[in-house]
């Protein structure tokens, strides 16, 4: 874990992912001495169909198929479909925790995390004119893993796990979080949600992957990125950050 920083003024940081989420990054940023404040801009329902197809997508799933997961809130939403004798694939040890808390392997964990580690993972790992692949994934994921694939010539399905929407209670929280010395963002979603309520303030922001980083400095954000998007990682950015405007 990252140790305190000697001398170092108690700063503030909002942390914008969901509560469950939060949880584990605001618990490290506080040991580090910093004010860490949790302020959800992401509320996690279920697929618009109420979760039909994605059940039908799973089950039609066969022996040596593959099932990729590309976050822990689609990893809750798919674990107990999901067979046994179809193969895994994740991005990143926290989804790869939800499937093993349930005490199930996964086959494949994509390190570094990324979407496009994953697919490139993958491919030394399948047939690409045989193997089925189907990605479960936010309705609002990026296309990344399945473009890669289909581009390599495998059969690529996508079922929506999950929706991210905006909580009731975002426009409130963003304002009760007060003076501020940097924003954590995890998404894309989570950066438009708060320059929506408040703009680019504070001027600083954390990001969790290049993803969000861009969509971040598209809003006028000065972004430090995460080496990975992991809480001691996250945190290790953050403190990196926030001694670049100290100094």
């Amino acid at each position: 874990m990252i140790g305190e920083a000697a001398g170092r003024r108690r700063a503030r940081v909002a942390v914008t992912r969901t509560a469950i989420d939060a949880a584990e990054l605001l618990d490290a940023l506080i040991g580090c001495g910093l004010d860490a404040v949790g302020v959800p801009l992401i509320d996690i329902v279920p697929p618009r169909d109420g979760g039909e197809e994605l059940v039908d997508s799973i089950e039609a799933l066969e022996s040596d198929d593959w099932l990729i997961v590309l976050s822990p809130n689609g990893a809750r939403a798919v674990v107990d479909l999901v067979a046994d004798d179809v193969n895994v694939g994740v991005v990143g040890s926290r989804t790869a925790a939800v499937f093993e808390e349930r005490g199930r392997a996964v086959d494949l964990v994509a390190d570094p995390p990324t979407a496009v580690d994953l697919a490139k993972r993958l491919l030394e790992v399948i047939d690409e004119r045989r193997t089925r692949v189907l990605i479960a994934q936010a309705e609002s994921g990026l296309p990344d893993v399945h473009d890669a694939l289909v581009a390599a010539g495998v059969r690529v399905e996508r079922v929506v796990t999950y929706r991210n929407i905006e909580p009731a209670s975002a426009a409130a929280d963003v304002v009760a979080a007060g003076v501020l010395d940097a924003v954590i963002f995890a998404s894309p979603s989570a950066v438009d949600r708060w320059f929506h309520h408040r703009g680019a303030d504070p001027g600083l922001a954390v990001a969790f992957g290049p993803t969000t980083a861009r969509a971040a400095t598209e809003r006028g954000f000065t972004v430090v990125t995460a080496r990975a998007p992991t809480v001691d990682g996250v945190a290790e950015a953050t403190l990196t950050a926030l001694d670049q405007v100290d100094s």
